[in-house]
Order: C-alpha cells, then structure tokens, then sequence
C-alpha cells in the first residue's frame, strides 16, 4: 500500500511513506491519478495520515506523507532558531520536483495546515487543491505584540540548549506520554505515531522530533497580513473542522475565516486528530467531493 521514501533536501534528508496503487512504478508523474502531499501537525509525523492515505486512494489518488523537518524519521535543521512554517515551503517545492509533479494538492493537519494555506497563496501556479483538517491559519497577533514575540523566541532559543530531553523508562511508558500530551490522543492513535517517532537508547525510550520545535517563532502574523494571503487564493480552502477540535477554541478566528469565499467550512465529529481513527472516513468523504479532476493533477 505504501513503500517509505527519502529525498535530499537542503541538506537535509527528509523521509515519508508514498502511497500509490501502482508501487512498482518508477516515475508516477504521468499516471493519470491525483497527487497530493500530506503535511503532519506539531510535532506528529506521517503516520497520522495512515488510516486516511488509503481511503484517499479509492479516489484515484496518489499520497506523499512527509515527515516535516523536525519530526518523525526526518532529520532535524542545523539553526539554532525556531521552526517557522514559511521554511518548509522550499522544502515541499523541492519534493515535489523531484517526484517530477509540477502540479499537486496539499492534505494538511493543524500545523501542516498553515504551511499549505501560505503554499497555496504563493505558489498558485504549483498547488491545485488544499484539503486542511483543524487548522487553516496560525492565530494572528496585534502589532504592538511583535516586540515580545522576538524577546519570547530570542530567550526560548537560549533555553532550549539546555534541556534536557524526556526520556522514558519503556516503549509503553512514551506511548502514554503522547496520549496525555498538549492535545489528547486515543491509545491507538499515540501507538501509531510512536512506532515511527520513538527510538531506543540503551535501556530508555525517546520521541525523536527536535527539541527546538518547542521554541516560540520569532514572527508571527498580524491579523492584516494573513487577510492578504487568503484573498491571494485562486483555490478553495476546504476545511474539516473537528466539534471537539482544537481550532474551536479560538471563536473568532473560524467567525473571521467564514467570511472569506474562498474559505469552506465542513463540521465533523472528533477531536483534533480526527483524521485518525475517529472520523477518518468522514474526512475523506469530505475531500472525496471537492478533489480536482484526474486530468488536472
């Protein structure tokens, strides 16, 4: 069903799982399906699309679930700084040449789903369909809050080289961790995701993702600026938001979002990783009636 990848980028080796019908194949470029790439949310990886890539495959589709720079089995950057969003838009460019498609869609959840909002405004001539699951925007600040953006990123930054990486006493005990971690996951869904971002050390178990992913950005948004990004869209923003999900927390910002027409907002049952094994076949059902024809992958 899917055969793992890896590819040079920048540097760095990034890796994922391609899910295609044919795996044998060696350039898939020309084979009529669509092609989309899934973007994990903060400090996931790309097995949080492994019960939504096959359903997507029923629809002639044919998936890259990438491990973001950071995470999963992906390697970590070099910089001493935050991970911004806007950085892995190269990244994703770059495997996207590589796999020889000059045209594609982006399947996003949550943190992955800023990335593929900001792709999707910048590069129109590349990206043909954005299919986004609790997120869609990161949560814009005022202009008076700028300065003590950077102080929190500048001292985050200083912090970080000292702390101490968690560790744990059994593979089990790390499974438990991520169940219980910044939004709760079913026991099934942390067991996925651990089986591709745990590793072992000698007699203690650790989630692989890089600590400085913990370090506030040093720029965000303005409210006005990410205005500007959505109405740059030439395509839909069809997005799947969870009733017990993460984005429902910020009010205002889905009201602000509904007033764009580009934007489109589908409720589903679940929480914030409900691509998973919650409501995975709703979300595909979902994107199943808005994905673009075969012929303009």
């Amino acid at each position: 069903m899917y055969q793992e990848r890896e590819f040079k980028v920048g540097g760095l080796t990034l890796r994922g799982r391609h899910y295609a019908a044919d795996l044998e194949a060696e350039n898939t470029a020309n084979t009529g399906t669509r092609k989309l790439i899934a973007l994990h949310g903060w400090l996931d990886n790309c097995a949080s699309f492994a019960r939504l890539a096959p359903l997507l495959l029923e629809q002639n589709c044919e998936i890259l679930a990438l491990d973001l720079p950071g995470h999963g089995q992906s390697d970590h950057r070099n910089h001493s700084g935050a991970y911004n969003i806007w950085q892995d838009i190269p990244d994703i460019l770059q495997i996207a040449d590589q796999l020889e498609w000059q045209k594609f869609g982006l399947i996003a959840h949550s943190r992955g789903a800023m990335i593929a909002t900001l792709s999707a405004a910048l590069c129109p001539q590349r990206i043909n369909f954005l299919g986004l699951i609790d997120g869609v925007a990161p949560v814009p600040i005022k202009e008076d809050e700028t300065f003590e953006q950077m102080q929190r990123a500048i001292e985050g930054a200083l912090a970080i080289r000292d702390k101490q990486r968690s560790t744990y006493s059994s593979f089990a005990s790390a499974v438990k961790a991520r169940e219980q971690g910044f939004t709760a996951l079913d026991h099934e869904d942390a067991l996925m995701l651990a089986e591709r971002g745990v590793k072992q050390d000698g007699d203690v178990w650790y989630w692989a993702s890089d600590k400085k992913l913990l370090i506030p950005s040093e720029i965000k948004f303005t409210q006005k600026q990410l205005e500007e990004y959505l109405l740059k869209l030439q395509i839909d923003l069809n997005v799947v938001l969870a009733n017990n999900g993460l984005i429902t927390d910020f009010a205002f910002l889905v009201d602000w979002l509904k007033g764009f027409s580009r934007v489109k907002i589908t409720m589903v049952d679940g929480g914030h990783h409900l691509h998973m094994h919650q409501s995975a076949e709703a979300v595909a059902e979902v994107f199943a009636k808005v994905l673009p024809p075969a012929h303009d992958a």
